[in-house]
């Protein structure tokens, strides 16, 4: 299983605390109950939220853990609230993110435990599974594709931290934060063009490039169904 942990977070300048922030709307609960449901781990593999001392959420290669940093929620939300002046948008925006990064950091460890080939950067394909995964989540009752909204807020993340002063390091294996906020908006329109029409419409994905969304997407997710059938509980039947 997916083991969930939460540290204590004493040092937070903030209140409610991330840690607090994070119990209160049982966010890690949920997708990590939703991870047991449909994966199948070889040996139990950690989710821990804790203070870090910096911004930032990672997968321990070591200790098989994926942690949530207390001081990367903060982070977030502090660039919702220069974002959004609506609160409730702030809330599902740092909601949105969270959960991005949370399942990529998930896509590192599958990669791992897994032993999966993979071509091509490992932080592209953590992207491309966390976008996968927020793409399936569909609300019901209301009718709002709910993963297809919270990749909106996710590339308002990242279209934030692109404008930011700054020089990116082009070492990294991390594509620069206008390649994220780009890539995402691919993926989210490849995996459902007519609800995400106004990415093209206000411009925020060109034409050029949205031409080859639909085939990118589709791509993608025969990729991981490829990969991902035999350790899965019918996920993608």
């Amino acid at each position: 299983d997916f083991i969930l942990t939460y540290e204590p977070n004493p040092n937070s300048e903030y209140e409610p605390t991330a840690r607090q922030w994070l119990l209160d709307n049982g966010l890690l609960e949920r997708e990590v109950g939703w991870l047991n449901e449909n994966f199948r781990l070889p040996y139990d593999v950690g989710v821990v939220a804790k203070e870090c001392g910096v911004v930032n959420a990672f997968y321990d290669l070591n200790d098989k853990e994926v942690i949530i940093c207390y001081e990367y929620v903060d982070h977030v939300w502090s660039i919702g609230d220069t974002i959004y002046d609506d609160q409730s948008l702030v809330y599902e925006f740092t909601e949105a993110v969270v959960i991005m990064v949370l399942y990529h950091e998930v896509g590192h460890a599958i990669l791992d435990v897994y032993d999966l080939p993979y071509t091509g950067l490992e932080e592209d394909v953590a992207d491309q599974f966390s976008s996968l995964i927020l793409s399936y989540a569909y609300d019901d009752e209301t009718g709002h594709d709910l993963g297809q909204d919270m990749l909106y807020y996710v590339g308002d993340y990242y279209l934030h931290l692109s404008e930011q002063d700054g020089s990116h390091p082009y070492w990294t294996q991390h594509r620069t934060d206008m390649q994220r906020f780009y890539n995402i908006s691919c993926y989210a329109y490849g995996a459902d063009p007519t609800y995400n029409q106004d990415l093209i419409a206000d411009d925020w994905l060109p034409e050029d490039r949205a031409v080859w969304c639909e085939d990118e997407y589709q791509t993608m997710e025969s990729a991981f169904e490829h990969l991902l059938w035999y350790h899965t509980n019918g996920f993608f039947d």
